[in-house]
């Protein structure tokens, strides 16, 4: 522990480490004096929330290189669900809900398909807490498409809040997601909320 108290504003001898939240919750301790204790464990934060930070699984399809389908889910074993409900839609695949048969098939016909669900933590933001001066210039999409990467749109009908169904994607690298690199990630309520987020978040 500290010897001295970590409040900025106070010189007094530390007492106790205290959680605090920087990136994660209770990610780090601050060692605070017993009166910057007190007002700390007794006091109330005044202030806006603009944004949080989440995990999803990402349902990528690709076939022969190109994408054919890409869907974003709460869990590992929505997006499996929702392997399993692509395969049977647009391959005629019946595994009865079996995802390690669907697995089977898929190494059956890896020359063709890939299919990747990988975990990524996203920062939502609400737009209208960001500000901007003009949200329909996209100069920041249009720098980032010059380099090398491309930009996903897409509904996702299965979010958590219905208003920020629209979601837009960056992706570093050539439109193949066994090399793409996801870079960020920007919600909205409609197709042009959702790329101005993008924007923002490519500044």
């Amino acid at each position: 522990m500290e010897t001295y108290c970590q409040n900025p504003l106070c010189e007094n001898t530390a007492v106790k480490e205290v959680p605090v939240s920087v990136i994660t919750p209770a990610d780090q301790v601050r060692a605070l004096c017993a009166s910057c204790e007190e007002a700390y464990t007794w006091g109330v934060q005044h202030g806006k929330m603009i944004a949080w930070q989440g995990m999803f699984w990402i349902l990528a399809v690709a076939d022969r290189g190109i994408i054919a389908h890409i869907c974003v889910y709460n869990s590992k074993a929505e997006a499996e669900k929702g392997m399993v409900e692509y395969l049977r839609e647009y391959e005629n695949c019946n595994f009865l809900e079996d995802i390690n048969l669907a697995y089977l098939w898929l190494a059956e016909h890896d020359e063709r398909l890939t299919v990747e669900i990988i975990s990524q933590e996203v920062k939502f933001t609400k737009l209208e807490d960001i500000g901007g001066d003009n949200k329909t210039d996209l100069a920041h999409v249009n720098d980032f498409l010059h380099q090398c990467a491309f930009a996903i749109l897409t509904k996702n009908p299965q979010t958590r809040d219905p208003n920020v169904s629209f979601e837009a994607w960056a992706y570093k690298g050539l439109l193949d997601f066994q090399s793409a690199e996801p870079v960020v990630f920007g919600l909205g309520c409609n197709c042009q909320d959702a790329l101005d987020a993008l924007n923002l978040k490519l500044k």
